[in-house]
């Protein structure tokens, strides 16, 4: 995954993830991969949003925040349990939440690591956001596997040939 990779941000401004603090999102990849050798069983979506909870819990931000029970509640509302509407609003809710957060900690004066991580989080955020499907075609080709779709025109191609 290319972590500079502009973002085009709601109000038209490019966003570039900050490499600052000595993290980036390849970073959060490698974290992700090593936690996937010791938990098998788990999703990859939950992999990287405990990693992203663990760099946030590590913040100064102010207790209890909302952007650790914002991530709690994305983490104990499975992905394959939630429907795409849902999962969407809780991504959006997380990536306004860390956008506030940011803003809050730049006015404050915080480090360039903080700033760092919450971009990360908010940069992860609205990739996976570009994960979940948004129109129907989008959701039939995700449902399907492509043998399933492969299968049916074999089918309809065989069905052509005995009739016609």
């Amino acid at each position: 995954m290319n972590s500079t990779v502009p973002i085009i941000t709601r109000c038209g401004r490019k966003y570039r993830p900050a490499s600052s603090g000595g993290r980036t999102l390849n970073d959060l990849n490698d974290e992700v991969d090593a936690l996937a050798l010791e938990y098998i069983e788990e999703e990859e979506q939950v992999l990287r949003l405990r990693v992203l909870r663990a760099r946030v819990a590590a913040l100064s931000l102010p207790q209890p925040s909302r952007l650790l029970s914002a991530i709690d509640t994305l983490l104990a509302s499975h992905y394959d349990e939630m429907g795409d509407l849902k999962t969407r609003r809780e991504l959006e809710y997380l990536i306004h939440i860390a956008l506030r957060e940011k803003v809050k900690a730049r006015r404050a004066g915080a480090s360039t690591q903080m700033l760092a991580a919450l971009a990360t989080t908010i940069h992860y955020c609205r990739l996976e956001l570009e994960d979940i499907p948004h129109t129907v075609l989008d959701i039939i080709f995700r449902e399907l596997s492509w043998r399933i779709v492969l299968w049916f025109i074999v089918f309809i191609l065989i069905v052509l040939l005995i009739f016609f």
